[in-house]
């Protein structure tokens, strides 16, 4: 009977591990850099495609002095006609998400669910939040441990910039390396 138990106990413990696991976000890859339809998972926008193969999905896109904004509130960033950057407005809602599972209209702590409250840079005073990711050391950094060295190790960090409305919902999502963080190219 006692083991029974027992073994019934590790059987919970390995199961609440296991969704503690499916619940917390372990790092982020430049795959998870880009979008996808909301109600398609398979038609996605992602860092590194090349922008003929963003267009074909979003449409042509009309160039701005922030890149090139395309038809319901998204707006891509490119780097030698490569995708280096998405950005979502509030018309995105419901149509696109960021892959990584954040989406317009979420609540910060959502968000802080699924990226963790560890690893965010927030100023005081600013609600926004920052999360910065070292592909190579595949861990999350605070923002004053970001290198300040060399341009084009910036492109091994990613950034996810997201921004909330003054009832607190996300209005905003940015998802780029650090380089078009910093200097927009």
């Amino acid at each position: 009977m006692q083991a029974m138990k027992s073994k019934s106990f590790v059987l919970l413990l390995s199961i609440i591990f296991i969704l503690v696991g499916c619940n917390s976000k372990s790092g982020l890859s430049k795959s998870d850099i880009g979008i996808k339809k909301a109600d398609d998972n398979k038609t996605k926008v992602v860092y590194g495609m090349s922008r003929v193969d963003a267009e074909k999905i979003l449409g042509i896109g009309e160039k701005s002095s922030f890149g090139y904004d395309y038809e319901h509130g998204v707006k891509v960033l490119y780097r030698d006609d490569k995708v280096a950057g998405v950005i979502l407005d509030e018309e995105t809602k419901g149509i696109y998400d960021a892959i990584g599972g954040t989406k317009i209209g979420m609540l910060k702590s959502e968000v802080t669910e699924i990226y963790g409250e560890g690893y965010l840079s927030e100023e005081a005073g600013n609600t926004n939040l920052r999360y910065y990711y070292d592909t190579v050391k595949k861990s999350f950094l605070k923002e004053e441990e970001l290198a300040k060295d060399n341009e084009e190790d910036y492109e091994k960090v990613l950034a996810l910039f997201i921004e909330f409305d003054d009832n607190g919902y996300v209005d905003r999502i940015s998802l780029t390396d650090h380089r078009m963080a910093m200097f927009l190219r």
